[in-house]
C-alpha cells in the first residue's frame, strides 16, 4: 500500500529540484514568485532598518528578517517579505529544512503591482489563522499601511501616524513617513 504524500512535502521536492527558482504554497496550489520591483525593495530594505533599530532599542530583542518560510498548515507555505518573531517564539517554532512551522508573530507583506486584492487578503487570513499576532499589508504606491490584528482589529496607516507592536518592541513605534522615506517624492 502507498504512503500518501502530503502537498508540502511535494512542494519540498519541487524545491529541491529547481533551487534558483522560489515558490510558495497557497492552499494547495504552487505558485512561482517573480522577481520585486525597486520600489518594493526599497520599502522592505528600509522597514527592516527601521524594525531592526526599534529592535535594537528594545528590552525584548525580537529578531527581524526577510526570506524566512513560514509552512502555515499541511498545504500553505509562505514567504513574508519582513517577519519579526521574539526570543521566545524563535526557540518554540520548529525548524525544519530552512522553515518553521507555524506562523511569525508579526508578518509585513508589500504588495507589489502584480499582487492581486484577493492574494493578499489570503495571505493575511492566512498569516492569522497560523497564529500570527499581527499582520502589515504595505502600500508603496499609497503610501499606507494597514495592520491586522489576531484580535480583529484593523488599522489604517498613514503618513504622520506611527505603528506599534508592543509585545514585540515595548513603547517603541515605527513611523509611517519613514517607511517611505527612500522612496521619490510623487
Amino acid at each position: 500500500m502507498a504512503t500518501a504524500v502530503s502537498p508540502l512535502a511535494q512542494f519540498f521536492e519541487l524545491c529541491e529540484q529547481n533551487p534558483d527558482a522560489r515558490y510558495e504554497l497557497d492552499e494547495g496550489e504552487i505558485i512561482e514568485l517573480g522577481g520585486v520591483s525597486m520600489t518594493h525593495g526599497l520599502v522592505t530594505a528600509q522597514i527592516i532598518h527601521l524594525l531592526k533599530t526599534l529592535a535594537a532599542d528594545s528590552d525584548k530583542k525580537p529578531f527581524v528578517a526577510n526570506g524566512p518560510g513560514f509552512g502555515l498548515g499541511s498545504a500553505t507555505f509562505r514567504i513574508p517579505d519582513v517577519i519579526v518573531i521574539s526570543r521566545a517564539a524563535y526557540e518554540a517554532l520548529q525548524q525544519q529544512r530552512g522553515w518553521y512551522a507555524g506562523a511569525p508573530e508579526l508578518a509585513i507583506e508589500v504588495v507589489s503591482t502584480h499582487d492581486t486584492a484577493r492574494q493578499i487578503d489570503r495571505k493575511r487570513r492566512q498569516y492569522l489563522e497560523a497564529g500570527a499576532a499581527s499582520v502589515w499589508i504595505v502600500y508603496p504606491e499609497l503610501r499606507h499601511v494597514m495592520v491586522f490584528r489576531a484580535d480583529g482589529s484593523v488599522g489604517d496607516f498613514v503618513a504622520g501616524r506611527s505603528i506599534s507592536e508592543p509585545a514585540l518592541f515595548g513603547d517603541r513605534a515605527v513611523d509611517v513617513s519613514a517607511v517611505f522615506a527612500d522612496l521619490p517624492s510623487l
